[in-house]
């Protein structure tokens, strides 16, 4: 993984009550490819 690419999920990573890092799948989806036609109709 290239610098870029981790700078990107590191800013699209939340952090939840526990201090758990975890990504949203509607904020990984464009990342990873796909359309917004998909985001759309989750």
């Amino acid at each position: 993984m290239s610098m870029t690419e981790n700078n990107i999920f590191e800013q699209i990573k939340k952090v939840n009550e526990h201090s758990q890092e975890y990504w949203s799948a509607r904020d990984l989806m464009p990342l990873l490819g796909y359309s917004r036609k998909v985001v759309n109709s989750l």
